[in-house]
């Protein structure tokens, strides 16, 4: 730091970084001290840089294993060695791996670790992925390392600030905890600054480059400065639930900057939130992931068309007089010139419903009621069905319907699946992959769609159809068009079909285990 910086440095702020030394805090290794002096050293060699690292074997094991993480989250599919890490991060930004990985161990093992430390490390989690995301936008792009270790120590002034032993720092996490303390109280109270302790920090531990950019918000026209930032307000969003204003704000936020839809934006969230439990996993923080496994199931309150059938009781029974009943208001309710718009926020809600019912080991008829109501409501398809196979495995019949016009499925949605030629609905089974039919984007499976089947769907020539199975045999079929406004599938409408029964999947392996 300049000495310039020291005399503009407030005075809160350099009393509580001098708290935080003489606190019971990660002490940065010999390692650190000699990757900083050949980081000043234009002549440093990959090889030496690596040489240092290897001196602490435990190190080198964890570095090794949370690089070759962070760089697979990109396009490479290729265990690096540690002096290609070295190479491919360089010589920054493996001493800012090292760093990350030495701090987090060190706070993940405290004896106690505040709820409020919990937060910091889910959101650090969640922001260097998304970041990284936002960075890279498409596979043409490489995913950005630098970005990444940015994102994740962007507070870390507040992350040691938590650890801290101190009475008044346990005694203000105590007080968010049961009274609702918000983190501005904190700071006025305890006349803190966190952003500039964080900033304090990284320049003290030589970090440079993106994260002290970042935290200073130097140049915030930086690309890569915008996808921390960014990324740091989507994890915030993500804290606060799926449900959230600031994760609808968020979302718009990710759309503009890649010029996508909302639709997308939400894809490209949801992806990266499950990629951020699973780097949770690499740095083994276990109870990080425990806690991004739960907010999948944080969503109560849900109420989608017929599921709706009783307050606390997830276990939904079929009702044939039901569905037709619901089918006529629909009727009364669609238009033949309007097509059913996806609907975002529904789609968040349904999804996150689906996880918590899987958990309480619901009953399937509840969670095959709830998928099929969430794919005619949220996704905007107008007829959906679940057809499930019989014991053989050589026949599928249509059990869970919704949409309009379609209420004979009951009885006439059933097809042989014996042998993949037998029709389009048995090679999708065979194939154990998703498949969106339609003359543009599978030409060569056209003659698949027999007479039988378009006798039952009508002429319908564009539809989506995905198999669900579990533990390795195919349990049903998942079915859906848009046959009466004969609108169009797209790609985020086919895209979110697929996460329905890659849901449905996940679930009944769950629930089978």
């Amino acid at each position: 730091m300049t000495q310039a910086a020291k005399e503009d440095q407030p005075n809160n702020t350099a009393i509580w970084l001098n708290r935080l030394r003489t606190a019971e805090l990660p002490v940065m290794s010999q390692v650190m001290k000699d990757l900083n002096a050949l980081l000043n050293n234009p002549q440093s060699s990959a090889r030496e840089v690596a040489g240092v690292i290897k001196r602490d074997a435990s190190l080198t094991a964890r570095v090794l294993k949370v690089a070759n993480s962070v760089i697979h989250l990109g396009s490479s599919r290729e265990t690096v060695s540690l002096i290609q890490a070295v190479v491919k991060l360089g010589v920054r930004g493996i001493k800012s791996l090292c760093i990350s990985v030495i701090l987090l161990e060190s706070l993940l093992n405290r004896p106690h670790i505040q709820s409020r430390l919990t937060f910091c490390l889910t959101r650090a989690f969640h922001a260097a992925v998304q970041a990284g995301n936002l960075h890279r936008q498409d596979d043409n792009v490489s995913f950005d390392e630098e970005i990444f270790i940015a994102a994740l120590l962007l507070h870390l002034g507040e992350m040691l600030f938590w650890s801290c032993p101190q009475p008044e720092v346990v005694l203000m996490g105590k007080r968010m905890e049961e009274e609702g303390l918000d983190i501005s109280e904190v700071a006025a109270q305890l006349d803190v600054d966190f952003n500039a302790l964080s900033l304090s920090v990284a320049e003290e531990w030589q970090l440079g480059g993106v994260v002290l950019k970042a935290m200073s918000h130097a140049d915030e026209s930086d690309v890569k400065v915008k996808a921390v930032l960014l990324g740091d307000q989507v994890s915030e969003a993500l804290m606060q639930g799926w449900q959230s204003p600031a994760f609808r704000h968020a979302v718009s936020k990710v759309a503009a900057m890649r010029d996508i839809s909302e639709q997308e934006a939400f894809d490209v969230i949801r992806q990266g939130a499950d990629q951020a439990a699973k780097m949770a996993g690499f740095f083994a923080a276990d109870e990080i992931c425990s806690l991004m496994q739960a907010q999948k199931a944080a969503i109560e309150g849900f109420l989608v068309g017929s599921s709706a059938q009783g307050e606390g009781d997830d276990s939904v029974q079929e009702d044939p007089d039901k569905d037709a009943s619901d089918q006529a208001k629909q009727e009364g309710q669609a238009s033949a010139e309007h097509a059913m718009q996806p609907d975002l926020q529904q789609q968040m809600v349904v999804l996150d419903r689906l996880w918590l019912m899987i958990e309480r080991q619901s009953d399937v008829n509840g969670i095959f009621n709830m998928m099929v109501d969430g794919m005619h409501h949220s996704i905007g398809m107008e007829r959906v069905a679940i057809a499930i196979t019989n014991p053989m495995r050589s026949n599928i019949v249509a059990k869970y319907i919704r949409g309009d016009g379609c209420d004979h499925w009951r009885k006439e949605f059933s097809f042989s699946v014996s042998q993949p030629e037998d029709n389009i609905l048995a090679y999708c089974i065979h194939k154990n992959e998703p498949i969106w039919v339609c003359e543009d984007y599978t030409p060569s499976l056209m003659h698949l769609l027999t007479s039988e089947i378009q006798k039952v769907i009508g002429d319908v020539r564009e539809f989506v159809a995905a198999p669900v199975y579990s533990k390795d045999k195919p349990i049903a079929l998942l079915y859906a068009d848009r046959a009466k406004s004969g609108a169009n599938i797209d790609e985020s409408q086919f895209q979110s079909f697929c996460r329905f029964a890659q849901q449905a999947s996940a679930g009944l392996n769950i629930l089978a285990a």
